[in-house]
């Protein structure tokens, strides 16, 4: 039984990690943004692939964890002792794993690609191709960081490329994602828009950039340790992912967990772990069993990610949220009503400016936390009520400056107003008058980034008309 116990160890102590991160924290933000997309099941979404949004529709809310859950226990049980071990000793690699996100479902993905490449390295037969290529399928449809893995694996093993075999698993892949293209086509691109240029803001640089990388070294220090030993194919997923996050961090948009990608490279380390990396691990562990604790991460910052606070809304007039999708999300949860997020010219765009907005003509409570209308006592929120239009379905043109529109569409009390921007940051909100009548002049200045929208007390009505292009 002693003996037992000094060799199952590991698995315990990685699936205690997997249950506290599964049931002890409340729901975040992201994950009911996330949740929030299956109530409408489709090939493709604002953020990411759609193979988050499928994993949450199987389980009620209750149990919104459960599938990820179950994906990542089946990766655990599947996994050596040693990779275990190493697995402990990297933070980066265990603290969110397992909850309701793209990550949990791109890791796993990520290891049957391994897996099914590596089969397939060994017997090219056409069962072992077929299994390659819907892997290769799968990883593209859990998240678009996947594709840093393919490269990787495309350089590690070059030699391979003269395979015919390896071509038809990677048209079987590209004929899985097929549907997934489509649907980006079919809404004019929005995942590549953002994540290629709308989500970059000020504030990026050589600091940022020294700091991201900093950070990510520390919390992945033992890969950095033993990068010697490392295959080819290892070697270059490290490098190309210190080369791309390090560029997005550099242009001002770089978020740590995105080195999870660095998780597939744990079953290259060393199979002999030393005590010392062991005795890390454990610690490492045991910090992370702590961290749920409502006194320590509200101290140290993780408590703001579950937004508790929208749990006390508690309306019976429909309610929308301004500038942000997050809490309009975390509300449908709590509540099970539908809800909706506005945002202004500039904001990051959501999945919601994708659905059709619910409450035509309808009026609605709007909370915000920009201080319009009367506060909510004993949260951070105001709230205004007024009817709300999306008019974001009217057409225009604008040629030479002059633009053209039926304003008979308009509904009354909208203004013109443009928002002029420089480097991301809102320099200059002008208001051009009732929408009686077109605007007929735009100031933009040089470098400047313009829209042009309508709003009705300060509330935006989703039509952006850019003027810099």
């Amino acid at each position: 039984m002693k003996e037992f116990s000094k060799h199952i160890w590991p698995w315990l102590l990685v699936v205690a990690l997997l249950l506290v991160n599964s049931f002890i924290p409340a729901i975040s933000a992201d994950e009911a943004y996330y949740i929030s997309w299956a109530k409408d099941l489709a090939w493709g979404y604002f953020d990411h692939p759609p193979l988050v949004a499928w994993f949450s529709s199987i389980a009620p809310n209750t149990f919104f964890r459960i599938p990820f859950l179950v994906i990542s226990l089946l990766l655990v049980l599947l996994s050596d002792k040693h990779n275990l071990l190493w697995c402990l000793c990297i933070p980066g690699a265990h603290l969110f794993f397992g909850w309701a996100l793209p990550d949990t479902v791109m890791v796993v993905a990520g290891f049957f690609l391994i897996y099914s490449f590596k089969r397939w390295d060994s017997d090219t037969n056409w069962l072992n191709t077929l299994i390659l290529g819907l892997s290769i399928g799968l990883l593209g449809l859990s998240k678009y960081h996947g594709v840093l893995l393919i490269i990787a694996l495309a350089i590690g093993f070059w030699p391979k490329r003269k395979e015919v075999k390896l071509y038809a698993a990677i048209t079987l892949g590209a004929v899985v994602l097929m549907p997934h293209f489509v649907w980006q086509y079919q809404n004019d691109w929005p995942s590549f828009r953002y994540h290629l240029s709308d989500r970059f803001i000020p504030g990026g640089g050589i600091l940022e950039t020294v700091q991201f990388l900093s950070i990510s070294i520390i919390l992945w220090i033992p890969l950095i340790w033993n990068y010697k030993y490392l295959p080819k194919w290892s070697r270059s997923l490290v490098f190309l992912a210190a080369i791309i996050f390090g560029w997005s961090a550099f242009k001002g948009s770089a978020e740590l967990h995105w080195m999870l990608v660095l998780v597939w490279i744990i079953p290259e380390l060393p199979r002999v772990v030393h005590s010392k990396w062991r005795v890390f691990g454990i610690s490492l562990a045991v910090i992370h069993l702590l961290i749920f604790i409502p006194v320590i991460s509200e101290r140290i910052g993780i408590a703001e990610h579950f937004r508790k606070e929208i749990r006390s809304i508690n309306e019976l007039d429909y309610v929308i949220f301004l500038d942000s999708y997050q809490d309009a999300a975390l509300y449908e949860f709590y509540t099970g009503k539908e809800s909706y997020s506005l945002v202004h010219p500039g904001i990051r765009r959501s999945q919601y400016q994708l659905a059709t907005y619910p409450f035509q003509s309808i009026r609605v409570l709007i909370y915000n936390r920009m201080g319009m209308g009367t506060k909510v006592n004993h949260t951070p929120f105001h709230k205004i009520e007024q009817e709300v239009y999306d008019l974001s379905g009217i057409e225009w043109t604008l040629h030479d400056g002059a633009l053209q529109t039926d304003l008979s569409l308009v509904p009354l009390g909208y203004h013109w107003i443009q928002y002029n921007y420089e480097n991301g940051i809102e320099v200059e909100r002008i208001g051009l008058g009732e929408a009686i009548q077109l605007p007929s002049r735009f100031a933009i200045g040089v470098k400047q980034q313009s829209f042009l929208t309508l709003e009705k007390n300060w509330v935006p009505s989703q039509l952006w008309i850019p003027l810099h292009e």
